[in-house]
């Protein structure tokens, strides 16, 4: 089996996402001295069963469909809706939850949102009302504290956003989403990590 053959393997076993996990060593060859662990060959008969290899997925939620059942939504809404659902998805890989929440609350810039569905970052916000309208989604402004001209002012960093992942769930915002410390602003800042910077560079 060639090596970049078994790398691949060991990323789908292991979960790793590193991409010099994927690079062949120069000089290699093309058969590994021994094999991986999780890789055995298969056993001769009266040795036993070879041990599964459980491989940890994201927990399923449902659908955009199950959601959004017996409801009227205008397309720009339905688009958002879709991206934010499949933003959760990704969030819950990333955290490892075993079991899917009945909904998931996300720090985002709402240009980058806009960015991404090819709209107005204002045409966004009004996708985002009738959304909210319809029990779909829980939005607000996060606050967060940072220096200007040697003081510190407070502004808004990014935009909440509660997605329901149950259909029969409505989402909403709590005390310690709105509290929670998301980022560093003067750190992204600096780092030039801030959405007006990242499209700007994109």
């Amino acid at each position: 089996m060639p090596l970049e053959s078994i790398a691949r393997a060991r990323l789908a076993v292991t979960g790793q996402t590193s991409p010099a996990a994927l690079a062949t060593p120069a000089g290699a060859t093309t058969r590994p001295a021994e094999r991986p662990p999780a890789l055995t060959a298969r056993p001769k008969p009266g040795e036993g069963v070879a041990p599964r290899v459980v491989v940890r997925s994201a927990p399923s939620v449902a659908t955009l469909e199950e959601i959004t059942r017996g409801l009227e939504l205008s397309r720009g809404a339905r688009r958002l809706l879709e991206l934010l659902h499949r933003l959760a998805q990704d969030v819950l890989k990333i955290r490892g939850h075993r079991l899917p929440p009945s909904q998931l609350v996300m720090h985002q810039a709402q240009e980058l949102l806009a960015a991404a569905l090819g709209a107005h970052r204002v045409t966004v916000w009004r996708w985002s009302r009738e959304l909210e309208r319809a029990g779909l989604l829980a939005t607000r402004a996060h606050k967060a504290t940072t220096r200007h001209r040697g003081a510190d002012v407070t502004r808004n960093d990014g935009t909440l956003y509660a997605v329901p992942l149950r259909a029969s769930h409505k989402p909403r915002l709590r005390f310690d989403d709105l509290r929670h410390q998301y980022r560093d602003l003067d750190a992204d800042r600096h780092a030039g990590k801030t959405a007006f910077q990242v499209l700007q560079q994109s």
